[in-house]
């Protein structure tokens, strides 16, 4: 994650497709995970990365999943 494309953001979106949810301390951090749901794209960057995709791969079944980039 980099200043530019969402390190220093706050909260919301400049894109129309893509929301930022309220972190405080994304700032101090380095990886985020977005979630595709519909057209549009929600942001988190929960403190444990890699655990909350091992909770996702284990309880998300259907067409598009395991996908990360």
């Amino acid at each position: 994650m980099t200043a530019w494309n969402g390190r220093f953001r706050g909260w919301g979106s400049h894109r129309l497709d893509q929301w930022f949810q309220l972190d405080f301390g994304r700032r101090r951090k380095d990886r985020m995970i977005v979630l595709d749901v519909q057209g549009v794209s929600s942001v988190i960057t929960p403190d444990d990365v890699d655990r909350v995709c091992r909770l996702l791969d284990a309880n998300i079944t259907g067409p598009g999943t395991g996908r990360r980039t």
